[in-house]
Order: C-alpha cells, then sequence, then structure tokens
C-alpha cells in the first residue's frame, strides 16, 4: 500500500480452508483490467486544478478493480492452515478505499455534486481525489499536520486541493464538515469510513472472494480501525449468505472497546 499499513491494505482469509484447491485470479489480469479502465479516462491541464479530469467514465461502472488473492506461505507456517490474501493494495488508489469511496462519490455525482471535500489522514483522501479525477469533480481533501509530507503529495498529485488543519484528524474533519457547509448542495461530504455508501461499496470484497474461491473459508481475518471495511464485509457475508460469527472482544482491542457497553455513571451531589 502507499502509506505504509499492511494491515489495511490486505484482505486475508486465514486459519482453515475446508479444502485447499482455490481458484486465485492471476495478477496480468488485474494488471491488464486495471490499464484498460485507466486509459477510459483522459486528463488536461483545465482551470488551474494540475490533472483535472475529462470524465469518459461511466458512472455505473465501478471506480475499482478485481483483485487477486495469493497464498502467503509464511502466514500459513504461523498458523498451520493454508492463507490466501485479498491482494487489495492492487487497487488504482492503492488500498480497499476506492471500494467503498468510489461508490460514495459515484451516488453523490448522480445526486447532483460537482465537487467533493474529505478529512483523511492518508488513504481514504487518496481515494476520494482518484475518484474525484476520475469523474471530473473538483476536490479538497483536509488532512491533519501528522499526515506525513509523501501522503499529501500523492493526493494533490491526483488534482486535488490539499489542506492542512489541526492536529488531528477529528479537528481536521470539522473544518472539512464546514467547508462542505459553506459551498452549499452541489459539494458533497466524503467520510473515510463513516458511511452506508461505503460499506455497501466494500462488501464487492466479499462478492469477489466468493467468486474466486471453490468452497467457504472457514474464517475471514480483517483489520478494524474506523469500522468501514469490517462493516463492509460483514454486509458482504450476510449478501453472499455466509454465517458471520465474530471473535471474542478481548481478541481484538478496537473492535472490543466499540463493542463494550456504555456507562453513563451520574456523579452524586455533595450533601
Amino acid at each position: 500500500g502507499p502509506f505504509g499499513t499492511p494491515g489495511t491494505m490486505a484482505f486475508a482469509a486465514a486459519r482453515a480452508w475446508r479444502r485447499v484447491g482455490v481458484s486465485s485470479v492471476p495478477w496480468p489480469f488485474a494488471a491488464a483490467q486495471a490499464t484498460a479502465r485507466f486509459k477510459r479516462t483522459t486528463t488536461t491541464a483545465d482551470a488551474g486544478v494540475r490533472g483535472k479530469s475529462t470524465s469518459l467514465w461511466s458512472q455505473a461502472e465501478p471506480l475499482h478493480v478485481n483483485t487477486p488473492m495469493i497464498d502467503s506461505v509464511s502466514l500459513e507456517a504461523a498458523v498451520g492452515q493454508p492463507v490466501l490474501l485479498k491482494m487489495d493494495s492492487c487497487q488504482p488508489s492503492g488500498s480497499f478505499k476506492i471500494r467503498g469511496i468510489g461508490n460514495l462519490v459515484q451516488k453523490a455525482v448522480r445526486g447532483g455534486a460537482t465537487t467533493i471535500v474529505s478529512s483523511s489522514g492518508g488513504n481514504a483522501g487518496l481515494a476520494a481525489a482518484y475518484a474525484a479525477r476520475k469523474l471530473g469533480l473538483k476536490a479538497t481533501v483536509v488532512v491533519p499536520e501528522s499526515t506525513p509530507p509523501l501522503a499529501r503529495s500523492r493526493i494533490a498529485q491526483q488534482g486535488a486541493n490539499v489542506l492542512v488543519q489541526g492536529t488531528v484528524w477529528d479537528e481536521a474533519d470539522v473544518f472539512a464538515r464546514q467547508l462542505v457547509e459553506d459551498q452549499g448542495s452541489v459539494c458533497a461530504y466524503v467520510h473515510p469510513f463513516d458511511h452506508e455508501d461505503i460499506w455497501e461499496g466494500h462488501a464487492s470484497l466479499i462478492h469477489e472472494l466468493k467468486d474466486q474461491m471453490d468452497t467457504q473459508p472457514a474464517a475471514v481475518v480483517v483489520s478494524v480501525g474506523g469500522g468501514g471495511l469490517l462493516c463492509g464485509v460483514v454486509q458482504g457475508l450476510k449478501e453472499v449468505s455466509i454465517t458471520f460469527c465474530p471473535p471474542p472482544p478481548s481478541l481484538c482491542l478496537c473492535y472490543g472497546h466499540a463493542v463494550q457497553p456504555v456507562w453513563l455513571i451520574a456523579k452524586r451531589p455533595n450533601p
């Protein structure tokens, strides 16, 4: 992946497979597919925006590509069972994020949006900028000061206007939402992970997985940060009728905190 977070770039179907015979999409196919899609869009230096897109992209066609699965000898040695990796680092934006964010941006265009604003520390912003370029939209990505220069540069290379605001993502997000409110209905807000259209897009990963495998996986291992990928994976599992059994919260710190009940304790007034 582009920003060095391999846990969010690869999707592992792990632990045990009921059968070893698994068909995978060969790397040349994925590369050829990506190349064909890139040729559908031309770029021009227009309105002072570097690489602004003159889009030839169908709004109905997904912005992501089908990605291959490869087996991992090292992970198999570690867990004692065959392990396959879903290589979403092969996506045009470098991560799975384009699945969900691409879907969200395409729906925003159908709703009349001509510009988008997103807040992100990296991969989500890159996916939003890529989607905007392909669909011929203006894009602004608000990042916190903690975002590395390389990440800012790659987002800008997609033609987006990169603004630095706040020390953490929460502060950047507040600023991004204000920009959207100021610009009105033609501007769409693109959240990095918390939106049903994003989950719907991420669910495509499971549909691909089902088509690529000869049998149902015994387990699906997925990273949990904001929860967008997890929501999409769960939705996809339900759509293809694979039973979802979450792990005990103690085995995943972020997930465990997210599902813990919240107790509101009122402080007793002094007598």
